[in-house]
């Protein structure tokens, strides 16, 4: 028995009906035997301040000793060989090529194919896109350039009204 076994053997040694445990990860577990309460020792952090104990509830184990998952895939036998032995990694290709149009049957006519781009870039709705457009070399017309109506002031014909006013 060496020096560390014994070690480790006295820690678990208590006479207070507590019985001491070390995890994998290096927390230390106290179980109170008389009422089997688990508790996490309290431990220093890094900056010195002390970590209190922490209850633990009966049944709990802690995510890092918990049993992780296996895929289905990795679990079964014939599924976890190298995907040499496997087989159905093994796929025998196809014993005839699929049939290819000759050259003849496509169309290659430069109209067919750029009305496909035209049509696919248009916009949906067209009215939404329209610019206005001017009548008799007036204003534009549409919604977007209509000032409100009666907000409109013809200033020519106040400054006339006002010349002949003052003169």
């Amino acid at each position: 028995m060496g020096v560390d076994d014994l070690a480790e053997s006295l820690d678990k040694l208590t006479l207070d009906g507590h019985v001491v445990l070390r995890s994998d990860h290096g927390e230390i577990y106290t179980v109170d035997r008389s009422t089997g309460e688990t508790l996490i020792k309290g431990s220093r952090r890094k900056d010195g301040t002390y970590r209190s104990d922490i209850k633990v509830k009966p049944g709990y184990i802690p995510p890092e000793e918990r049993a992780k998952y296996v895929p289905r895939f990795k679990r079964d036998p014939l599924t976890a060989a190298p995907a040499d032995n496997n087989a159905a990694a093994k796929v025998e290709p196809p014993e005839e090529a699929p049939a290819v149009l000759p050259p003849s049957t496509l169309s290659t006519d430069k109209d067919e194919t750029t009305k496909g781009r035209r049509q696919r870039f248009k916009p949906r709705n067209r009215a939404k896109y329209r610019t206005p457009r001017k009548v008799d070399g007036g204003p534009p017309t549409g919604n977007a350039c209509e000032p409100p109506k009666g907000t409109v002031v013809d200033v020519d014909e106040i400054a006339k009204k006002l010349n002949t006013a003052l003169a």
